[in-house]
């Protein structure tokens, strides 16, 4: 790749701090020593450069060199994990390009659409990406056949072989990757030659052609051997595992586990999940194959404790760059009040000189002050608006977190049940009541926290993901497929649910769908009647919106807990007396007011409880519902005993 537009990431740290003169003549040495504050991920000191650099661009401006300061700031954004803000950045990039009709400039544009797209992948950020997206690689390849870049257009071919192989279309992975390779064997030297070989070899795995695979990662090998200080770990750790791959399953075993456990050292090493993750599996599933079932334990333990740790590195490593993006926003917002401050001492001197004018000059000066302070505010606005943003990005970085802590502890935790389970098997002639009560009381825990973790994972993904779509939703139709749900929950209870019309409100159905399944199980969880009695009304309140409410006749609440028992995993009673996570009313709390309405409660100990929640009601026409919910006065009892 052209490595000038992408240097201008960084500057020297003893740059950094300094106002710089930047002149056509020390631009290009102030690009040529970037890569120092690169390696050591100086953050902040970049962005105090690049904001005087942008400031240059604003009085000289130069198409290519603004595209390459968008390219070097996308790719810092995009390692950093902020992947909207590297999109945003590399579309502007690739605008900026296409007016600078400079042919390296565009196809390196394409090329790092391409790279993001990699990414979101990695990251599972995207299900299928954006159009511009899927051709980035092909433009970017036209591009640079006409350039005659041979080094850069084996990037792309490889990365775009890469690419379909994430999306699991191995024939034309391997297509791209034999012309990758094919490029590599036709010039004298490319430092990514072993990376070539290993990712055309993994293809071949894929398809169980070990023979082939294996040929192309002798090519790596070979190189590797003859140009050993040019080898990337990375593409050593890549041609390890592959070929342990091969060894495992041609019949090599003890070659395959050398290699595999030398790959997971360096994914060790170099503190990388998503290599320790792949490197473990692959010895894990070997250990099973062979049914070493102790052997796979011990090693999932390993996975397990190592993984943990790196999580809690990542969480600090993320906490620090939230606060250099903080301390990014903080320091542009210094920039623009010394502007503004250079901008009001340029004024006074001007007032000064226009004492002795005439009065239309003091008028004109008064209205100048007037814009420049106008434009102050206007900053000021734009720069609250940033650090909003950096929040919200940091919030969202929360949520995956607590999603995938969550989601990552079910496996190891359906491993302990089932193993419980099997114990419980084999004991089941043992004469000893308490041992077989213990067992019990172990299963019974490790449910509990199963269901846990689900309420977690369905908490972390109200609004986070996206869910709560607007669309029209009817509530009759959600309520009578939720009570289909709630049979088997009645146990042998014979409650009676009285239903009167609901209406059609605009919410997410799947969302609704949690919402009254969750309300309808705890007034038949937190009942002590043999036939609980469940109402469910509706009627329309004057600002427009649907008011429903769930009312039983179970055991209620007192009035100290009305508000407490919507906060997470607030539990008035013990397991034993009735059962539950804690979390039913925080995700229905969340739910509502994700969809645009409140929700509330009213109780008395013994006498039952009624939960009141507010929705967005559907418009048919001016001011008409989908449904009249005022004309809802005949009731229809269900039973769901």
């Amino acid at each position: 790749m052209n490595k000038t537009l992408l240097l201008l990431l960084l500057l020297p740290l003893s740059l950094c701090g300094q106002n710089l003169t930047i002149t056509p003549d020390n631009i290009h040495s102030l690009i040529d020593s970037t890569f120092k504050l690169s390696n050591r991920g100086d953050y902040d000191g970049y962005f105090h450069i690049i904001n005087q650099l942008k400031n240059y661009l604003r009085e000289n401006p130069s198409p290519v060199l603004e595209s390459g300061l968008l390219l070097g700031e996308g790719y810092i954004y995009t390692d950093l994990g902020y992947l909207d803000k590297a999109d945003q950045l590399f579309h502007q990039n690739l605008e900026v390009a296409q007016l600078s009709k400079d042919k390296e400039s565009i196809a390196l544009a394409y090329y790092a659409l391409g790279y993001l797209t990699q990414e979101k992948y990695f990251a599972k950020a995207v299900n299928s990406p954006a159009k511009d997206e899927c051709l980035a690689f092909f433009e970017a390849i036209d591009l640079l056949k006409e350039l005659k870049d041979t080094l850069t257009l084996i990037d792309a071919y490889d990365a775009q072989g890469y690419l379909y192989f994430m999306q699991n279309n191995i024939p034309n992975a391997i297509t791209y990757g034999k012309r990758a390779v094919s490029l590599v064997e036709s010039i004298k030297f490319t430092d990514s030659a072993p990376n070539v070989y290993s990712n055309l070899a993994e293809y071949y795995i894929a398809t169980h052609n070990f023979e082939t695979a294996e040929a192309y990662l002798t090519k790596a090998t070979e190189w590797m051997s003859k140009h050993p200080a040019d080898v990337h770990g990375e593409y050593k750790y890549n041609v390890r595992r592959n070929l342990g791959t091969i060894y495992l399953h041609t019949g090599r075993r003890s070659e395959g586990i050398r290699l595999t456990n030398e790959a997971l050292q360096y994914a060790i090493e170099s503190k990388n999940s998503y290599l320790l993750k792949e490197t473990s599996m692959q010895l894990i599933q070997d250990a099973i194959t062979q049914n070493d079932f102790k052997d796979a334990f011990a090693l999932q333990s390993a996975y397990l404790e190592r993984q943990d740790s790196l999580h809690q590195m990542e969480m600090a490593l993320h906490h620090d760059r939230n606060q250099t993006m903080l301390n990014i926003g903080l320091r542009e917002k210094d920039y623009q009040l010394l502007e503004a401050k250079l901008h009001a001492q340029h004024l006074l001197v001007y007032a000064a000189l226009g004492v002795s004018a005439l009065l239309l000059a003091l008028l004109a000066s008064m209205l100048f002050f007037y814009r420049q302070k106008k434009r102050f505010n206007t900053n000021l606005r734009e720069e609250v608006a940033r650090q909003t943003e950096v929040l919200r990005i940091s919030n969202e970085a929360l949520e995956r977190f607590a999603f995938v802590a969550s989601h990552d502890l079910r496996t190891p935790l359906r491993n302990v049940i089932s193993f419980i389970g099997l114990i419980q098997r084999r004991l089941k002639n043992q004469k000893d009541p308490n041992l077989m009560a213990f067992i019990g009381y172990a299963k019974e825990y490790a449910n509990h926290m199963n269901r846990l973790l689900n309420d977690i994972l369905a908490y972390s993904k109200i609004g986070g993901q996206k869910e709560l779509a607007h669309e029209v939703v009817d509530m009759d139709e959600v309520l009578h497929t939720t009570l289909e749900l709630v049979k088997e929950h009645a146990g042998e209870k014979k409650p009676g649910i009285k239903i009167a019309p609901l209406p059609a409100v605009i919410a997410s159905y799947t969302s609704m769908m949690r919402l009254m399944q969750n309300l309808v199980e705890n007034a038949l969880t937190y009942n002590d009647k043999p036939n609980p009695c469940i109402r469910i009304e509706a009627t329309e309140t004057d600002d427009g919106m649907a008011l429903i409410s769930v009312i039983d006749n179970g055991i209620g609440i007192e009035a100290d807990y009305h508000q407490k028992v919507f906060d997470m995993f607030t539990r008035l009673h013990n397991l034993e007396q009735y059962p539950g996570t804690g979390l039913g009313l925080s995700i229905c709390k969340r739910i509502v007011e994700e969809s645009g309405g409140s929700i509330w409660l009213e109780s008395a100990l013994g006498e039952g409880t009624t939960v009141y929640f507010t929705l967005p009601l559907a418009k048919t026409g001016a001011g008409s519902t989908v449904r009249s919910i005022k004309a809802g006065q005949i009731e229809k009892q269900l039973s769901v005993a």
